[in-house]
């Protein structure tokens, strides 16, 4: 079973990347957000345009990103995640992609973690 669920719909998505917090590593964006319902797993959804290759380069990437995350310990993070994959992101090795990717989940959570509450978020 996976340690994540995924983003659905382009309401989560669309919240995510309205409110979340950004990094970028080489040819990975992370835009994470910590929602106001602690219970459940972690969302994660992954977005790859089709400038990054064709339908196979393109679901071998998605298909690399999911087992780095599997293996990664989620532990007690409730985040939602974005995950952008650029085109340049296709080229790197999987050993590369899974430094690359964890160094902008790692970023993208402190930024959350340091940001502070909108005031103006939890009265809609």
């Amino acid at each position: 079973m996976r340690r994540f669920a995924s983003l659905r719909g382009r309401r989560e998505f669309a919240l995510v990347l309205r409110r979340g917090q950004g990094a970028a590593a080489n040819g990975v964006h992370v835009v994470a957000l910590k929602p106001r319902a602690e219970h459940g797993r972690p969302r994660i959804g992954i977005v790859i345009k089709k400038q990054v290759g064709n339908a196979v380069l393109r679901n071998r990437l998605r298909r690399r990103c999911k087992a780095i995350l599997d293996e990664r310990q989620m532990g007690g993070e409730r985040y939602w995640f974005v995950i952008q994959c650029k085109p340049e992101a296709a080229r790197l090795s999987y050993s590369a992609l899974r430094v690359e990717l964890l160094r902008a989940l790692a970023s993208s959570t402190q930024r959350v973690a340091r940001a502070r509450p909108n005031p103006a978020a939890s009265r809609s």
